[in-house]
């Protein structure tokens, strides 16, 4: 059903509406906000902060993967992208965190970064290190090798190969790096005899 100009003009507020009772002579003058803050419209959700997952190369080059509204999906974006950026030159990525609404160079939080490794199992460039070696996981679908603190004692950490069904626990990030060559030498020790 089309409504005509005229309909929607007697039906939309402009800069001022009077609004007569009919049983009294009282004008009761609204105006074009006191509308929209009307309670009894639902108001729409705001947004106070969004997710940039950005990834770059060693030449600083930046390339923003998207811009939104959940911290988890930011990060299936992001492992999505590494996941399939062997062939790349992509050497380090991040996760911002704008506050919107924000006028300031503060309006931006760092909240995770990574970088790119050779992955001591697979020997393929896929392995991705947190922060200041918080953790570490080979991206290649057919290894998965990973180092991370150990989430009930905060002292050790863990290290695995989820293809070879090893698991070693270690006392650094380092160590745990290590505890993954070493699985390596193993099999391809194994393997030779």
């Amino acid at each position: 059903m089309f409504i005509g100009h005229d309909a929607c003009a007697k039906n939309m507020p402009s800069g001022r509406e009077e609004n007569v009772d009919s049983d009294s002579d009282d004008v009761r003058v609204s105006t074009a906000a006191d509308i929209i803050l009307d309670d009894s419209i639902p108001e729409k959700t705001k947004l106070d902060r969004v997710y940039v997952p950005v990834v770059g190369e060693a030449d600083g080059t930046n390339m923003v993967l998207g811009v939104l509204s959940v911290e988890d999906d930011a990060w299936q974006v992001l492992r999505a992208f590494i996941a399939r950026a062997e062939a790349t030159e992509v050497e380090y990525a991040r996760i911002d965190a704008w506050e919107v609404d924000y006028v300031g160079e503060e309006g931006v939080l760092l909240l995770a970064e990574l970088r790119r490794r050779i992955c001591p199992i697979c020997e393929r460039k896929t392995f991705w290190v947190e922060g200041e070696e918080e953790g570490g996981r080979c991206y290649d679908s057919q290894c998965n090798a990973w180092v991370e603190q150990n989430a009930h004692d905060s002292e050790r950490w863990d290290c695995g190969w989820p293809s070879a069904a090893w698991n070693k626990r270690v006392e650094s990030f380092n160590d745990g790096y290590r505890g993954l060559l070493q699985m390596r030498a193993t099999v391809d020790t194994q393997g030779r005899t």
